[in-house]
């Protein structure tokens, strides 16, 4: 059986991860990238330059203008942790790449923490990724097709209307190698003329073909 070029798709693997993010430092130094690009920036007065405190494992940043203070982590999926960024960088980490769905129990066993944390954890990341992918919009080349999900119920006829089948549109952006780098499955109440065309505003850009 030859094997599906998707599978190889190019990602970080865990030992790059440990090399890229070896200790809560590193952790921080790439999140502050992340929420201030052009260096800090403060949110009440727009400043440009602050001092920085820490308070236990927090990391304090204090306006040298109008002296408001917000922590690195503020604003961010990590607002209001106790855990260390390097556990929610490698949760991210195991999540992401992962080939099926990793379960709260072996993230509790991978990171050591308590079950209670790992399925806050996972939720909270898997809500962000949700809400990320909702608001995704295709582009260039895209394939699309109206499908059900699932069957009839036991002892019941396999038809259209059964029940347990839920329509749903797919769709898959490709480029010129027709390689599939972004898809959407979004279930739907009915194949519509009015839900197929809100779906096609929400997610297919009017310029692609």
């Amino acid at each position: 059986m030859s094997i599906n070029k998707i599978q190889l798709q190019k990602g970080m693997s865990l030992i790059e991860f440990l090399s890229e993010f070896p200790d809560e430092k590193s952790c921080c130094d790439f999140l502050r990238q992340q929420k201030w690009p052009d260096g800090f920036k403060c949110r009440r007065c727009s400043h440009n330059k602050s001092s920085i405190q820490h308070r236990g494992t927090r990391e304090i940043h204090e306006c040298l203008n109008c002296f408001y203070q917000e922590s690195l982590t503020a604003h961010t999926l990590f607002e209001y942790t106790r855990l260390p960024l390097r556990k929610w960088f490698l949760a991210i980490q195991l999540l992401t790449q992962a080939k099926t769905c990793m379960s709260a129990m072996e993230l509790h066993r991978h990171l050591n923490i308590n079950i209670k944390t790992a399925q806050l954890l996972k939720h909270k990341l898997m809500q962000t990724l949700t809400e990320l992918e909702e608001s995704r919009v295709l582009t260039d080349r895209i394939e699309c097709n109206a499908a059900y999900l699932g069957g009839a119920s036991k002892g019941g006829k396999s038809t259209l209307k059964s029940v347990k089948r839920v329509p749903f549109m797919a769709a898959v952006q490709t480029d010129k190698s027709h390689h599939p780098p972004f898809a959407i499955l979004t279930p739907l109440t009915a194949f519509t003329r009015e839900q197929i065309k809100d779906w096609c505003k929400k997610h297919l850009d009017p310029q692609a073909c």
